[in-house]
């Protein structure tokens, strides 16, 4: 795969405790210079951030085909009231997300109450509608392939429009064990319904050649079509860097 096609495939990203407007104004400069530097050639899929930062990302990526991505679902825990998970999807989308990025609860997963899971879920989507909604299940912390398979094939059955291994904040963030196991589950998705839906690959990635290796699974469990920013995001944003440095542009590199 070219690296322009690879870049295209990332969700560039800033969640980090110590964001303010002097940060978020800087992602959305780098961002829109590398494009502008490049004749266009390096755009991300998207840009994700907190929720309080969504307008601020609006206002300084005008122009630019990107879209706008909130984490929500009291990230990166999922430890919180579904009411509060609900206003903060309502409120992100209110101030400019076409995306959402939200984390299911995996205490309540891996005890087995898996209706009280889901209705989290589709809450969301029914808020969410027709934009994206990306469903992180953390599957480092889920204990097995098996709880991986089980956790995407909720989160697909409820309106989830990709499945996200990680939220990048646990010990464990993305394997290739976690991500064939969602693969197979949008794979078995796809065979009951027709549907295809997603994947999001996040959580200890930052060169080309770990997100190429994963990109290889992709395609030989889902197919090369998958292989497009509709189906398949990198949230990595050291991988951004990764890539300009091997295009020979390191005065572009983002962080």
């Amino acid at each position: 795969m070219e690296l322009e096609r690879l870049y295209a495939l990332l969700d560039i990203t800033s969640l980090d405790p110590r964001d303010d407007e002097v940060r978020i104004l800087g992602l959305a400069r780098k961002i829109r210079q590398v494009y502008e530097s490049t004749d266009e050639l390096f755009l991300p899929a998207a840009v994700c951030v907190f929720p309080n930062w969504i307008a601020t990302l609006k206002e300084n990526c005008i122009g630019l085909p990107v879209e706008l991505v909130s984490v929500v679902g009291g990230f990166p825990l999922g430890q919180t009231f579904t009411q509060v998970k609900m206003l903060e999807a309502h409120a992100a989308i209110e101030k400019g997300a076409t995306e959402i990025d939200m984390v299911i609860n995996r205490g309540l997963f891996l005890s087995g109450k898996l209706e009280d899971c889901g209705i989290e879920i589709k809450l969301l989507k029914d808020i969410v509608g027709n934009r994206m909604l990306k469903v992180i299940i953390e599957s480092g912390e889920l204990e097995s392939e098996q709880n991986i398979h089980g956790a995407a094939l909720l989160a697909l059955h409820l309106g989830a429009d990709f499945v996200k291994t990680s939220t990048g904040k646990s010990t464990t963030g993305a394997t290739t064990q976690g991500v064939q196991a969602i693969c197979y589950a949008i794979r078995d998705f796809y065979g009951e319904t027709g549907t295809k839906r997603g994947i999001k690959i996040s959580g200890g990635i930052s060169t080309g050649e770990q997100a190429l290796e994963y990109c290889e699974i992709i395609e030989t469990t889902l197919g090369p079509e998958w292989l497009r920013p509709e189906l398949t995001r990198f949230g990595a944003s050291k991988l951004a860097n990764d890539i300009l440095i091997k295009k020979g542009r390191e005065d572009l590199a983002i962080f």
